[in-house]
């Protein structure tokens, strides 16, 4: 089992920047300085799931829960690989130039399915033969 210990605000941003492609190394103060709430409040993950969920908004305009939209940014930001192409600028406010990625990678959300009666159908089998 793997233990984790976050020492501080910094820890707990570079954890989920990991999960999201980046390198222990990334230079988050750009984040701070853009997000001011990110100094202030404690719940931090929900600060930075915030964030990606404004920036999904943007690009998706699906009936998809917030749960599932921001689901849908991240697994797309990392398949594509966005971390290493534009580093830290691509969850800074006004970062658009991975939306036509975003805008054309996603997938649409099946409409929910409606259980019915199915009527009884006469059936009449097929012959195979020549004969007929």
């Amino acid at each position: 089992m793997v233990k984790i210990r976050f020492c501080s605000r910094d820890d707990v941003v570079k954890a989920y920047l990991c999960g999201l492609g980046y390198g222990a190394d990334a230079d988050i103060s750009k984040l701070f300085a853009s997000y001011k709430n990110l100094n202030e409040d404690e719940d931090v993950s929900k600060i930075l799931d915030a964030i990606i969920y404004d920036k999904a908004k943007k690009v998706f305009h699906d009936n998809l829960s917030k749960v599932q939209m921001t689901a849908l940014y991240k697994a797309l930001f990392i398949e594509g690989k966005i971390a290493e192409k534009y580093g830290i600028d691509a969850l800074l406010p006004g970062f658009n130039e991975a939306d036509e990625y975003f805008k054309k990678s996603a997938f649409l959300v099946v409409p929910h399915y409606k259980i019915s009666t199915i009527f009884k159908q006469k059936i009449e089998p097929l012959s195979l033969s020549k004969d007929d």
